[in-house]
């Protein structure tokens, strides 16, 4: 949700504004299509109507109706011959919802369990989400949920999917792009921070202008100031040149600082003074005023690593909270086959096979209930590597063909799993130091993948790595035993961030801090 900071007038953003972005109807119980076998009709979404007491609504091969979430026309039924004609019955109670099966209807599962005769559902349920398998080849969630009603959304798309989380997303993007407020975006990795800041930048009267994106955990701290702000020629030793900071690239557009509690602590107090005056200074050069507008990010709690109060509120005039995908579970049909045609235009093609064997049909479906239940730590990310694998398996196989190591994590324990992989991240500080050299190489020692795999935030795994003796970062690696394996291993990146237990990439920009030039093979 949109929340402004308590600034009094320094607010930039018009209540009237805010109070738009955050309309929203009284939940209604809807179905969204996950999958169907004309891919076209995933992603639609039918209400069974408002969540009233005694209120009754059937769903059938002919009932209700289905229409893209954002356009008004084309409603349309199931309208699949599988599909029973004779309604399954939901009534409304003072405890949630009964489901009563017609005697000769469509089988139904209900997160993944068959239903005979009849079903009950919690408020909880529907509020979390209820998975229905219809005639093992339809594939629907019911969520109580609510509607947004009519508030201005983000004129960008770079967002796939339909649910009502990613609506007031969109419309609390619509809403702050037309003001030049900082904004902090706040979101558990892999949950699509970077594309709300490019939404806002496009939504916003700034679109013309750059938008410049700098993760701030993957500056040196010693070349963060330099970085940002920039660098005038004769300002040190090897500064040949004028150099524009980020900021000078940004001017007149957004600047999007991504892991912002991974900025060094010296550089707080110019970036502060940045935001308030919009004045900054290259190493060795005059104070000079940039028009930049900043957005910001982090997965992390930034109040808990000591980050600066006053810089914290002029970052965050307003924090949005991108929804985990577990959130927007509406949304995991639409992804999966997006990212299967981003990713091999091929390989869901036999689902645009009209006369396709329904045994195939089934397979698929199955596939989507799993993914439709799973928690997704990694969230989006997550599941677009998950895609990336069963594209390479089905290649290879010439049909579905789902990795074993997939079906594992899809198949665990969903209780379990949840409670393993809770909302809140992992406390860092309290993992094994054993525990985080394994993981750490199993990542390639890149701490982003490593962060993912621990389940805690990059920045809080940067802390907990400076308390293990057999890890360490390559900013940290001395720089004589940088050229001294620069040396032995003739200038070759992979050999030499094995050699070091670090990331290449890391490697690759201590290299070239330090004027040494990677070699080709």
């Amino acid at each position: 949700m949109v929340r402004v900071a308590d600034r009094g007038p320094e607010t930039t953003i018009p209540e009237v504004a805010l109070r738009h972005a955050l309309a929203v109807s009284a939940p209604r119980l809807v179905l969204t299509i996950l999958y169907h076998p004309n891919l076209k009709r995933v992603g639609q979404r039918g209400e069974l109507g408002k969540f009233k007491l005694g209120q009754v609504a059937e769903l059938s091969r002919h009932s209700p109706l289905f229409t893209d979430p954002h356009v008004s026309a084309n409603e349309a039924p199931l309208a699949d011959r599988h599909i029973s004609r004779q309604p399954i019955v939901f009534t409304r109670d003072r405890a949630g919802v009964a489901v009563s099966l017609p005697a000769r209807g469509s089988s139904l599962h209900v997160d993944g369990q068959a239903v005979i005769g009849s079903h009950h559902l919690s408020r909880a349920d529907l509020s979390r989400g209820v998975v229905l398998l219809l005639a093992r080849r339809l594939v629907l969630l019911l969520k109580l949920a609510p509607v947004e009603t009519g508030a201005e959304a983000s004129r960008d798309s770079s967002f796939i999917g339909a649910s009502s989380a990613l609506d007031i997303l969109r419309s609390e993007i619509g809403a702050v792009a037309a003001t030049d407020a900082a904004v902090m975006l706040r979101g558990e990795s892999g949950t699509g921070k970077e594309l709300a800041a490019q939404a806002i930048h496009s939504s916003s009267a700034r679109r013309e202008q750059p938008l410049v994106a700098v993760n701030m955990a993957a500056i040196p701290a010693e070349l963060a100031a330099a970085e940002l702000f920039g660098v005038r020629k004769g300002a040190f030793t090897g500064a040949d040149a004028d150099k524009p900071g980020y900021f000078q690239q940004a001017a007149g557009g957004t600047l999007f600082l991504d892991e912002i509690g991974a900025c060094p602590e010296p550089v707080q107090p110019l970036l502060l003074r940045a935001l308030e005056s919009g004045e900054v200074q290259r190493a060795g050069g005059r104070i000079e005023t940039v028009d930049v507008r900043v957005v910001s990010a982090t997965d992390a709690s930034v109040e808990e690593q000591g980050f600066s109060a006053a810089l914290l509120h002029r970052l965050a005039v307003v924090t949005l909270r991108v929804p985990p995908l577990r959130d927007r579970v509406e949304d995991v049909g639409l992804l999966f086959f997006h990212f299967l045609r981003e990713l091999d235009c091929n390989a869901p093609a036999p689902l645009h096979q009209p006369q396709m064997d329904p045994v195939i049909h089934g397979q698929w479906a199955a596939l989507v209930v799993d993914l439709a239940r799973y928690r997704w730590p990694g969230n989006v990310r997550e599941l677009r590597n998950f895609c990336q694998q069963i594209v390479l398996s089905t290649r290879a196989h010439g049909s579905l063909r789902v990795p074993q190591i997939i079906m594992d994590a899809l198949h665990q324990d969903s209780v379990v799993a949840f409670a393993q992989r809770s909302e809140a991240y992992r406390v860092a500080a309290e993992l094994p130091a054993d525990e985080v050299i394994r993981v750490m190489e199993q990542a390639d020692y890149e701490p982003a993948r490593a962060a993912r795999l621990l389940d805690v935030s990059r920045t809080a795994l940067y802390k907990r790595l400076q308390g293990i003796e057999e890890l360490r970062l390559a900013n940290d690696v001395p720089a004589q035993e940088v050229r001294e394996v620069y040396r032995q291993s003739e200038g070759q990146v992979q050999q030499a961030a094995a050699t070091h237990r670090v990331s290449r990439p890391a490697l690759l920009r201590r290299w070239r801090a330090l004027e040494l030039a990677p070699r080709a093979r």
